[in-house]
């Protein structure tokens, strides 16, 4: 696989990049990304994952878009309304970079199809939003080799990390799990609609998530695994905590 002179020329910020160069741009050309949840964190992820030059986004979600999603969910626009998110997600991202195939599936990721829709060793976007979900997407992870990428929003803010990550000796870094042990958590309800947000926060949360993912593609060395790290958008402060792989 080689690079077209249209995609060095659209990537050339990134090529120029010490330590990334050709190699580090056709890695992420080879790369496939399951993208579960196409709202306010899955907006700006997507966006930026697209405009990298990913070579194939997965997008699942079953919802549709809301008028009441625009304020954060900057993916979308008026004229989509109703539509499908992964789907219009789909059409935007299209128009914003033609070298990024992407595959959408109109559904809510469940226990029953959750095999069906994200292969084995998959790397895995968690853009969902509440606990349930991402519990079921840590344990799918860690039962078939995926690397979990994820992040919460909550008010002003913003908990993620990378989990499942391979290390040497074919072990694996901290999980979910291992940062939310209590399986109370699964009981949590999390999402904007009861506790409000402003709409930049998740946008954060979601280049986040791009940003880990980006450097997990290219095997570099400073991959934030084994850690949950919170931002809080008011004190403009982050803060990391490490955590240590627990038996599943």
């Amino acid at each position: 696989m080689e690079l077209s002179v249209a995609e060095k020329e659209r990537y050339a910020r990134q090529i120029v990049l010490n330590g990334f160069g050709l190699e580090g741009q056709l890695r992420l050309k080879e790369s496939t990304v399951y993208v579960i949840g196409a709202g306010g964190l899955g907006s700006s992820l997507l966006l930026y994952l697209a405009a990298a030059g990913i070579g194939k986004l997965v997008i699942i979600d079953g919802d549709k878009v809301q008028l009441n999603n625009l304020q954060r969910q900057i993916i979308f626009n008026n004229q989509q309304l109703q539509k499908n998110k992964a789907a219009a997600a789909k059409d935007t991202l299209q128009h914003l970079n033609e070298h990024t195939q992407v595959e959408v599936i109109e559904t809510f990721i469940n226990s029953e199809n959750i095999r069906k829709v994200v292969p084995e060793g998959s790397l895995i976007a968690d853009c969902s939003d509440n606990f349930k979900t991402r519990f079921l997407i840590n344990d799918y992870a860690v039962e078939h080799d995926c690397v979990h990428v994820s992040a919460a929003v909550y008010k002003h803010q913003i908990q993620f990390g990378v989990f499942n990550y391979p290390l040497k000796n074919n072990e694996r870094s901290a999980t979910l799990r291992c940062a939310f042990p209590e399986s109370t958590m699964e009981e949590i309800q999390d999402s904007c609609a009861q506790t409000g947000v402003i709409g930049v926060v998740p946008g954060i949360g979601g280049m986040l998530i791009a940003a880990e993912l980006i450097k997990v593609i290219n095997h570099q060395a400073d991959v934030q695994y084994n850690k949950l790290i919170t931002f809080d958008t008011n004190k403009m402060s982050m803060q990391h905590w490490q955590i240590q792989r627990k038996k599943q």
